[in-house]
């Protein structure tokens, strides 16, 4: 599936200051907008409304036990801030999404998948992040995996320096526990707890849209 490309892409930090066009609400401008240089690095450019902004992809992985694979993380600026969120990340130029997400879960989990074993995008998902002392905007396509093994071994096989500091846990979650972790902390995205329930098992062929 081709990437849904900004109205114009800005490029990198010093690039033209143009309209993301991302959807999801928020205030404009951005009341807390890099200060100086980028912290995000040049795969976020600032729109013309002061948000930094990517494109990414991630995997919801099911075992034989429908447990799910989640991992944790905090962060730079404030530890106290911590959430749990599937494996994934940024799209490279020239990737679909459905090449990242491969990649990207090879990189944070060491497990291999083809192509054929993604199910998707079943969600397609715009939040506000609020992340070290600034916002910023990721667009997110969720694809679903089911794995024939139960709980086969998850590690960090290829994080970077910046990844170790920022994620702390990898491990398979039961739907059970999915609930009740959802209630005392954060996990991204929010409706993951209620619509794991029913890709657990199947998947109607719609893709959903969330904005958050």
């Amino acid at each position: 599936m081709p990437l849904p490309a900004p109205q114009s892409a800005p490029i990198g930090w010093g690039g033209p200051k143009v309209s993301s066009g991302f959807r999801v609400p928020r205030p404009l401008p951005n009341p807390f907008p890099p200060n100086g240089e980028n912290p995000l690095g040049s795969d976020w450019p600032v729109d013309a409304d002061g948000y930094p902004g990517r494109y990414a992809a991630r995997i919801i992985a099911f075992d034989s036990s429908q447990r799910i694979l989640l991992i944790s993380g905090h962060d730079f600026s404030d530890p106290t801030h911590r959430w749990w969120f599937t494996p994934g990340g940024g799209i490279e130029g020239g990737e679909t999404p459905e090449q990242a997400a491969l990649r990207e879960f090879k990189e944070e989990t060491g497990i291999t998948l083809d192509r054929e074993q993604l199910q998707g995008p079943v969600l397609y998902r715009e939040s506000l992040l609020k992340f070290r002392k600034l916002w910023a905007i990721q667009a997110e396509h969720y694809f679903l995996v089911r794995l024939s093994a139960d709980a086969p071994r998850a590690f960090p096989a290829q994080w970077t320096p910046s990844e170790k500091q920022l994620l702390e846990d990898i491990r398979w979650v039961g739907l059970g526990e999915l609930a009740h972790l959802a209630q005392r902390e954060t996990i991204y995205p929010k409706c993951l707890p209620k619509l794991a329930k029913q890709w657990a098992f199947d998947w109607d062929g719609c893709q959903k849209t969330v904005y958050d």
